[in-house]
């Protein structure tokens, strides 16, 4: 989007050179022969060579920048995947392995840029170079063969006049040629993009009056057609209008993949789906636009305020927006930054309530919050009571407590509908749905009285169906929870925290997301300005208009080879008879010497500066990446990703191809320029007069345009950020967009951004032509004097005027490129200090420090003690840990709780050293963890971070990145995270390729495949951060059993989300505003009821 569009619009702004390609070179050669006669036949073939080794060179190139693009798109998806993963690669301490990575794919792209370079090189010898060649076969064959004459003025300058006119021409056609193949590479590129396979829209009927809401015959899925197993298969299905249906299934059974049938994003293989009416989808993961709380809610909809006030009150938002700064106004920050995930899944449904749709698609959305909160939203949105309770509904749950209140039941089994019917249907059946229910039934016991109450009824029911009633076991697990239940409200051992207070940190967001000096590089848009009739201006003028566009080859040869072209050939005209004969040939080899010489010296300089530049540009990208890993924490929480993107990407991109190319055209022009003027001055010292007024004249108009020009850029880069922001955007949310219609509303607000970012760079080209015009004035005054002065001269003869015309046309050229090429460099000079700005980043504590490394064994025992420990996340803030002092003993488990804001994930940074301490110290083992570097004190940490991060590569790499374990420990640790069955069905095992972020994954998946790489990296310290919090109740079992059998010996340190999980832990750590308040064991927190862990079980109705 960004640079094949780009290379697109440029290449059609001169393509139509090739239509007076074939013109200026047929009219240029028919008058050469008037002259020359057969030596022309010379010309002809030099120009009928280079023809034929541009295209050879650009043949190479289409093939060289085809494997670049492929390269730069590989680098920047890797590289966008770490920045949003970076806090957890920080604490797994793996930035060695993706630095070297990312480096790995930069040097790959740097072979083929430097083949570009050569490739280049030879393209601008044999193009510049083009008009001592043709002047020089002409020279050859007509001394060879006319002995007896010689060249007179008047041949030789009308001559060097029309070899000039196709000089320029032909230097051009490396210009085009180079560009159609840019454009025919970028071209193949989105037409392979456009013809990839498009969703269907066959996949979803939406008839109506059919009888059903929704309805599924003989249907078979996938999400891969190459993929000769199907996702779903034999599904039937029918929903009847307002229903509410609740889909159940284990972890990868095809639930959410039954939701993306319904939406038709997955491929129909078979059969017939139809929905009848509008659609409102909320995924599993909730997509959340850069917006405030209320546009996101409206999601375009007209603002009703009794309906809104309804709405959010329902969808239990009202105490969140209490706390955020500006209520619903407040803007949510990139990716969701400053809420948490319960907050984004409450939008999200709030969003799909607020459009009063009549199909909903709900896929988990209860995973993520307290089961009191999920209580409330059940209640007073999508159950029979709710606001939704009219409205067909496709819930997708795994708190199975709900299932008595719902209409329809569907059991997925392996990508197939197991059962289906109603919960009494089901239970008579005692089929899958029975085991699936009792396993979830046997789980430890529900911290809400009511969703006990509703258990207890349902085993009840399950024990009267079944013909076997219960194992002596389950008999016995189920006597003891109720007997528990029975004894005493208030000596209950499981809690969970009010919905009102039940938000995460609120991180802050930049609110400096725009750039600063942003300065994406534009190219030039100039069409021909004819100010002459002559053929020769005509002919410069069309170079100008090509070389403006900042084309990849240089513009001319070296100024030396037309003075000693023009000089030897005014002293051999100068010459008569006799004289002349003797010497032809003594010219001719100085002629030959120094035309050889020139082209060594300009092979070596496009040789040399090019490579030169790339090996530049490559130093500055790798201290950049090196300094953007070495960053702390602070730096991400306040620069955008797309910021950093921007260095990697564009800013490279100019680097890597924009500056050589301008630097190339600045000094060759500048040098041109300078020698033609003292040529002119040296032939007609008079011209010096009219230079001096001119300079004046030129250096005001400079001083007043290039400042407008840059800020006009400027402008253009910054406008053009939205577009891809709300691109990226719309990529990430397009199931979203599609399930409620608003593809079209999208398509718009992208075209509106366009057309913003369009005015200001309409705007710059227009500068352009200003300025282009007003140089050609002073440029065509400065010819006017050349020619007075030499006219009226009395010592110039015909040649030395000839010669000073001659060198005085390519003025107009020459001060017009000089401009557009200063301009054209300071623009892409603020790149390489936009880059470099990047390599001085402050950096955090040194990842090894030689001198005070901790033996290997260590930690030994897993002691933690923290000493008046305090912290904060950036100089200038509020301390978020106030005085921390506590001993934990080896093997000890410990849960941290405490309301929204009390410091709980402050602990987890400050373990790491995410955050530094601003006093006290933290010791492990008795050893202080700021006196070692940070990957010595990281790798002997392991954490089970919250959002569970995958990266694009194989399965193994996720893994295993620093590559440290064999096959066996590896399927050791998938077996133990249960799986092992899933591995096994993807293709390649270990080698399965995970999409970017895991998408290929369930939400449950990407969770067990973290809890795999945990239990590879064992350590005698465990930290969950709200491990569980995001997956669905099956899950969570799974990771709570593995965790209490594979780490029983362990330090265990658990940020508490859903609190039972904690409750059989030794002690409980409560915190409130950056400080230990209660630190004990369950029961004795329980029993203080003037404490603060009391009133939190109070307020979730556990305590009486």
């Amino acid at each position: 989007m960004s640079v094949d569009c780009q290379r697109i619009q440029d290449a059609f702004m001169f393509q139509y050179e090739i239509l007076s390609f074939f013109l200026v070179m047929s009219a240029g050669i028919y008058l050469i022969w008037n002259q020359m006669g057969v030596a022309t036949l010379g010309s002809i073939a030099v120009i009928v060579v280079i023809t034929v080794l541009n295209i050879i060179f650009g043949k190479l190139q289409q093939n060289y920048q085809s494997v670049i693009l492929a390269l730069k798109s590989s680098r920047i998806k890797l590289l966008n995947e770490v920045l949003n993963g970076i806090k957890v690669l920080k604490m797994y301490a793996w930035e060695p392995s993706f630095t070297r990575k990312l480096l790995n794919i930069r040097s790959r792209e740097m072979v083929f840029l430097k083949k570009v370079c050569v490739v280049t090189a030879f393209s601008m010898l044999f193009s510049v170079h083009s008009p001592f060649m043709m002047n020089y076969f002409i020279l050859l064959i007509f001394t060879l063969m006319t002995s007896s004459s010689y060249l007179s003025a008047n041949k030789v300058f009308v001559s060097l006049s029309l070899v000039n006119t196709l000089r320029f021409t032909v230097t051009m056609v490396p210009f085009v040629i180079t560009g159609l193949i840019q454009m025919l590479v970028s071209i193949k590129r989105i037409e392979e993009f456009l013809c990839k396979e498009d969703l269907k829209p066959d996949n979803v009927s939406t008839s109506i009056n059919t009888g059903y809401a929704i309805s599924i015959e003989k249907g078979h899925f996938t999400w891969n057609r190459r993929n000769p197993r199907n996702t779903l298969n034999r599904i039937n299905l029918r929903v009847g209008e307002g229903k509410l249906v609740a889909v159940v299934g284990q972890v990868g059974a095809g639930k959410s993949s039954l939701i993306a049938a319904m939406l038709g994003e997955m491929d129909k293989v078979q059969g017939h789906v139809n929905v009848q009416g509008s659609v409102a989808y909320v995924p599993q993961e909730a997509w959340i636009q850069n917006l405030t709380v209320k546009d996101n809610i409206l999601f375009g909809s007209k603002y009703v305020e009794k309906k809104y006030r309804r709405v959010i009150q329902a969808c239990a938002l009202l105490p969140d927006l209490a706390i955020l700064s500006a209520g619903d106004n407040t803007e949510i920050g990139e990716r969701g930054i400053n809420v948490s995930g319960g907050q984004k899944q409450r939008i999200s449904l709030a969003r799909a309530v607020y459009s009063n749709s009549d199909v909903y698609l709900l896929d988990d959305p209860l995973s993520a919050v307290d089961s009191h909160v999920g209580k409330t939203l059940f209640k007073e949105v999508i159950g029979p009571e709710g606001l939704l309770r009219h409205k067909t509904r496709i819930l997708v749950t795994h708190g199975v407590h709900w299932l008595p209140k719902v209409d329809l039941i569907v059991v997925m089994d392996n990508g197939t509908i197991s059962e289906v019917g109603s919960y009494e249907e089901l239970m008579q059946e005692k089929g899958a749905f029975s085991q699936f229910l009792e396993a979830y039934l046997l789980q430890e016991d529900e911290e809400d009285s009511e969703i006990a109450r509703i258990k207890d009824d349902m085993w009840e029911q399950l024990e009267c169906v079944s013909d076997y009633g219960l194992s002596a076991d389950d008999s016995d697990v189920l006597t003891r929870r109720q007997s528990a239940r029975k004894m005493s409200t208030r000596r209950k051992s499981r809690f969970s925290i009010p919905s009102g207070r039940r938000m995460s940190y609120l991180h802050p967001v930049s609110e400096s997301s725009s750039e600063n000096e942003s300065s994406g590089l534009l190219h030039r848009s100039n069409s021909a300005r004819r100010l002459s009739t002559h053929d020769k201006v005509n002919s410069l003028q069309k170079l100008h208009r090509s070389l403006s566009e900042g084309r990849i080859l240089p513009y001319d040869a070296g100024a030396e080879e037309e003075e000693d072209t023009g000089r030897l050939i005014q002293e051999e005209t100068s010459q008569e008879g006799t004289e002349y004969a003797d010497r032809k040939y003594y010219y001719l080899i100085i002629y030959t010497i120094l035309g050889v010489l020139q082209g060594i010296f300009l092979f070596m300089f496009a040789y040399l500066g090019l490579t030169r530049l790339i090996n530049a540009s490559g130093s500055l990208h790798s201290s950049m990446l090196f300094c953007i890993f070495r960053s702390p924490m602070a730096f991400f929480d306040t620069t955008p990703v797309g910021r950093i993107m921007n260095r990697f990407s564009s800013d490279i991109d100019i680097l890597d191809d924009r500056v050589p190319r301008t630097f190339r055209l600045w000094a060759i022009m500048l040098s041109t320029l300078l020698v033609i003027l003292v040529v002119i001055s040296v032939n007609t010292p008079a011209f010096m007069i009219a230079i001096v007024p001119v300079g004046v004249l030129y250096f005001i108009m400079l001083r007043y345009y290039l400042p407008t020009a840059r800020q006009l850029k400027r402008i253009e880069g910054v406008t053009r950020s939205p577009v891809y922001n709300h691109f990226s955007e719309s990529i990430t949310g397009a199931s979203c967009i599609r399930a409620y219609r608003a593809v079209d509303r999208f398509i718009t607000e992208s075209q509106a951004r366009v057309d913003i970012n369009s005015t200001f760079y309409h705007a710059a080209n227009t500068a352009s032509w200003w300025i282009g015009i007003r140089l050609e004035l002073l440029a065509n005054f400065l010819v006017l004097a050349a020619a007075l002065f030499s006219v009226f001269s009395d010592t110039l003869s015909g040649a030395g005027i000839g010669l000073s015309l001659t060198y005085s046309l390519q003025v107009v050229i020459a001060l017009n490129l000089v401009v557009q090429s200063v301009s054209e460099m300071e623009m892409n000079i603020v790149s390489a200090e936009r880059a470099e700005e990047y390599t001085r980043l402050a950096p955090e504590a040194e990842w090894i420090e030689p001198g005070s490394r901790p033996p290997l064994s260590w930690p030994e025992v897993g002691r933690l003690v923290f000493k008046s420990y305090t912290t904060r996340y950036r100089q200038g803030l509020d301390l978020v840990l106030r005085g921390l002092d506590c001993e934990i003993s080896g093997g000890e488990k410990i849960g941290i709780v405490g309301r929204t804001g009390a410091g709980k994930s402050s602990v987890t940074l400050a373990m790491f050293r995410i955050v530094e301490p601003a006093g006290g110290k933290i010791e492990i083992d008795d050893v202080s963890i700021s006196s070692m570097g940070l990957h010595d004190l990281r790798s002997k940490i392991t954490i089970l971070p919250q959002d569970p991060v995958i990266f694009s590569g194989t399965l193994r790499s996720n893994l295993d990145p620093l590559q440290r374990f064999s096959d066996h420990d590896l399927w050791t640790a998938i077996e133990r995270a249960h799986l092992k069955d899933f591995v096994n069905s993807c293709v390649g095992n270990l080698q399965y390729e995970c999409g970017e972020g895991g998408q290929n994954f369930s939400v449950g998946q990407r969770q067990l495949v973290c809890l795999a790489r945990t239990l590879l990296h064992k350590t005698n310290i465990l930290i969950l951060d709200e491990a569980t919090a995001a997956v669905d109740v099956e899950t969570d079992e799974l990771i709570q059993k593995t965790i209490k059998t594979e780490f029983r010996e362990c330090t265990v340190l658990s940020i508490a989300h859903r609190l039972n999980t904690v409750m059989d832990y030794d002690r409980i750590m409560v915190m409130d505003k950056g400080l230990i308040v209660e630190f004990d064991s369950p029961q004795k927190l329980l029993d203080d009821k003037s404490g603060v862990f009391y009133s939190m079980a109070k307020d979730a109705n556990l305590v009486s």
